[in-house]
């Protein structure tokens, strides 16, 4: 009898053990959200929220993000998560719209001359980090500019026959563009604007 119930203890400790050693090598599936877009400002959020994981537990996974995650700069976010040898990767777009609304604009040239205050219409573009200004500096068209990090760049165009450059700073976190320098038919000038 006394063998049996060694044999018995051997057979369930061999049980266990091969159990264990099986959750050991069970497969690891990562699984993270799609790509995603979020307004400026965004401090809410959360890079963890709907990310899941298989196993192994969930404060096992780890991410890394490129370029530093700013909630207050227009760009693309690349976020790599880990869990021990398996990887997933997500983008984040954080995207311009909240720099749109109703702005006064103050142009002065490089030479000093000052030209009168106008409103301009900001208004977002069809991607994440375009703008559209409304009659600014040309009245009656729409300039298109790019935000990418901290710098607003208008491309090189022609609108109504005259050809216009920029580039131009703005505030992510009260959401308001603040200059522009710009070159208009080979002339230099700086607006500023305010809402």
């Amino acid at each position: 009898m006394k063998n049996w119930l060694k044999f018995a203890a051997v057979l369930v400790v061999s049980a266990v053990i091969f159990t264990a050693c099986e959750d050991d090598d069970e497969e690891i599936f990562l699984n993270v959200p799609a790509d995603e877009t979020v307004d400026l400002g965004a401090e809410g959020f959360d890079p963890m929220e709907g990310v899941s994981v298989t196993g192994t537990d969930l404060e096992n996974v780890t991410y890394e993000v490129t370029p530093q995650w700013d909630p207050y700069l227009v760009d693309q976010y690349l976020f790599t998560y880990s869990a021990e040898d398996v990887t997933a990767e997500r983008t984040v777009y954080i995207q311009a719209d909240n720099l749109s609304g109703n702005y006064v604009v103050s142009d002065v040239d490089d030479d000093g001359t000052e030209y009168d205050d106008y409103i301009v219409d900001v208004i977002p573009g069809s991607e994440y980090n375009e703008l559209r200004l409304n009659e600014y500096l040309i009245e009656g068209v729409f300039i298109n500019a790019i935000v990418n990090g901290p710098t607003i760049t208008i491309p090189v165009q022609e609108r109504s026959g005259w050809e216009i450059q920029g580039t131009g700073s703005y505030d992510g976190e009260e959401g308001v563009i603040l200059t522009i320098d710009y070159i208009i038919d080979g002339e230099p000038g700086t607006s500023t604007f305010s809402k």
